[in-house]
């Protein structure tokens, strides 16, 4: 793999107009990387506080952040913030649609609110339970919250309960597919399922005691799964195993391009992994910071890394 190297970064922070703000120096870590291909920086930012959430929206290519001093960040593909609003305490997920059109964000663990892209609250929705996770379709159609009670209740986006799902687990991720309505859950103590608008599983099936992160492709053929000691388990559709990549150690977050030709990989060591499909690395790196977050672009052509101490950086990957 290769070897640690130290960063150097001597960010400015965003000042208070929310204008945008570049390192001004390079990423040591990043001429550390080895691999097939040489990333290249394309813009860094800082927030004003330690990040807390990171999306990025595949077909509007837009990049939405939170930190915890409350701030909620929108930045075009060049990392220029587009707008941003203070006072959005205590954020604990956020997700967007693909389309950039509507987003959902859950404060202090019970508040679940769906915002439009001038971040005003569409409507708020108030549990008794804690939310374990969220999740938006990437046409903004319909949306889904999973309660620490082991229900999922899914709505449109107009608020409209559209059918409630009791797993046998808590769930803590849910993902959309892009091109039929179907939801893949999972749980971190060892469930994946999948379900539809119905609220009907699909299949549930319980094939490793723990789990860190998921990913899908568009069409969820694809279902990546990062497993403590077993590095990234790989299912089909109707949650049969195809393989395991073995990696160097213990693989905590994991993205995959909606194309599904890329995949992004960040392990307990600080190992950042640039993968293709099939498992084979493309580009390693190890960094000083610890990742707080990582997305992939639509095309697998762009990684977006969120540094848990604030820093969000873009790199292109031109083979």
């Amino acid at each position: 793999m290769v070897d640690d190297a130290a960063t150097g970064l001597t960010p400015k922070p965003i000042d208070d107009d929310g204008a945008e703000s570049m390192t001004a120096t390079h990423f040591s870590w990043l001429e550390a990387g080895q691999g097939l291909i040489q990333p290249k920086l394309d813009w860094s930012f800082l927030t004003r506080a330690q990040l807390s959430c990171l999306r990025y929206t595949a077909e509007s290519r837009e990049i939405y952040a939170a930190d915890i001093s409350g701030v909620l960040y929108l930045m075009n593909q060049h990392g220029e913030v587009v707008h941003h609003i203070r006072d959005i305490k205590k954020v604990t997920h956020l997700e967007w649609s693909a389309n950039g059109e509507l987003g959902l964000i859950c404060q202090r663990g019970h508040v679940v609110r769906l915002l439009n892209r001038n971040f005003e609250s569409e409507w708020e929705a108030k549990f008794r339970e804690d939310v374990r996770t969220i999740s938006i379709a990437h046409q903004a159609d319909y949306l889904a919250v999973a309660l620490s009670n082991s229900d999922t209740i899914l709505y449109d986006r107009f608020k409209r309960k559209i059918s409630r799902i009791k797993t046998v687990k808590e769930l803590d991720e849910l993902h959309f597919a892009w091109e039929h309505k179907t939801i893949i859950g999972s749980s971190d103590v060892g469930l994946l399922c999948s379900f539809g608008l119905n609220g009907k599983l699909s299949w549930s099936k319980s094939p490793f005691r723990e789990a860190r992160q998921i990913g899908i492709n568009s069409n969820a053929t694809r279902i990546y799964v990062t497993v403590p000691g077993q590095g990234i388990q790989v299912f089909d559709d109707e949650g049969e195993k195809l393989g395991t990549y073995q990696l160097k150690g213990t693989p905590l977050l994991l993205s995959i391009s909606p194309l599904g030709n890329r995949l992004a990989v960040v392990t307990s060591e600080r190992y950042l992994l640039w993968m293709n499909s099939e498992g084979t690395i493309l580009w390693a790196t190890r960094t000083n910071e610890h990742i707080a977050s990582i997305c992939c672009d639509g095309l697998g052509n762009q990684l977006l890394i969120g540094f848990e101490k604030g820093e969000i950086c873009a790199l292109s990957f031109e083979e």
